[in-house]
């Protein structure tokens, strides 16, 4: 039943993107963007059909074949956009590489995870109620998390001009290069430990806390590091003409602090199983970074990013104390 309500709900977000496409490309004045949003819907119901099969291997604390599986079709996937871009595909190489990533991923944990869904048990209402809440806040934070997580872009793309924008984007991909790297592979692998203590308060918040501190541990002398010391980073990697990237990565680097922590509490709601929280904090963050990039985008980047801080601050302490 699980599996089923994901991959419809994928469907149902696919089919919303080809509907709505129009209306972006014309809200940025690219008609081109129809075309690329038509492909990108295909990831949906690809990453949605192979959600549940990731949920038990990560279960059976499989990590390492998730890594190995996720390692592989990213090269995979970077070496098709490489050679896309070579061949001058713009910025369908990009579009490519996540779609490939996404289908050499879903193959693969179907195949290692071993389960397949079964036509007859669609429909097992009595299954569907047991974890419908639980699945639907789920769901509804996942989506307003990714708005909030890629709304900047399409505020600053609409408002600023296309090499602020590059520029932004550039900071934010260093700025995120430690989520991706620490705090999203421990709160994956945090969860099934934490689930196993859901009715043990004090040892899950020790467990928890151990992680935070261990995370820390490593992301604040990184991105301290690399705030000081930006601008001969960016030159001695990029080059002279990504200067504006250093200053706004000065400001983005204390976001990433803040965010190694924010982005694992989502783990802590869903093994006590109240994703209601996680969905009313997903909401009351969309409403904090939308506030920000919106009066941030009426100065400058610099003014944006420093709003961005501030509300990345205001959101960080509801969810740390609840």
């Amino acid at each position: 039943s699980i599996f089923w309500l994901n991959l419809f709900m994928g469907i149902g977000i696919a089919l919303s993107v080809i509907a709505f496409s129009p209306l972006v490309s014309s809200f940025f004045h690219e008609p081109k963007l129809i075309l690329v949003l038509l492909c990108i819907s295909i990831i949906f119901p690809l990453s949605s059909s192979s959600s549940a099969h990731l949920a038990l291997l990560e279960r059976e604390s499989k990590f390492k074949k998730i890594a190995s599986i996720e390692i592989f079709s990213s090269v995979i996937g970077v070496g098709v956009a490489l050679f896309l871009a070579y061949k001058n595909f713009g910025v369908y190489s990009l579009v490519w590489q996540t779609v490939i990533f996404n289908a050499l991923s879903t193959i693969q944990f179907w195949k290692a995870s071993g389960w397949r869904p079964c036509l007859k048990k669609m429909f097992v209402f009595s299954g569907l109620k047991e974890i419908f809440g639980f699945s639907a806040h789920l769901s509804i934070f996942n989506l307003i998390n990714y708005f909030s997580r890629n709304a900047d872009s399409l505020i600053i793309g609409r408002y600023m001009a296309p090499p602020i924008l590059g520029a932004y984007s550039l900071a934010y991909r260093i700025m995120l290069f430690p989520l991706a790297s620490l705090t999203f592979v421990a709160a994956r692998s945090l969860f099934p430990i934490l689930s196993k203590n859901q009715d043990d308060h004090v040892q899950l918040k020790k467990t928890y806390l151990d992680c935070v501190y261990a995370i820390l541990f490593l992301v604040i002398p990184l991105m301290s590091g690399l705030a000081f010391l930006s601008k001969p980073f960016v030159i001695l990697i990029f080059g002279k003409q990504w200067m504006l990237t250093a200053d706004i990565l000065l400001w983005l680097a204390p976001t990433a602090i803040i965010q190694s922590v924010l982005s694992t509490t989502g783990t802590v709601f869903m093994a006590k199983g109240r994703t209601d929280i996680l969905m009313k904090l997903g909401i009351l963050g969309m409403i904090l970074y939308m506030s920000a990039f919106i009066a941030g985008v009426q100065f400058n980047i610099i003014t944006f990013a420093t709003f961005y801080i501030i509300a990345n601050v205001i959101n960080f302490l509801p969810a740390m104390f609840l």
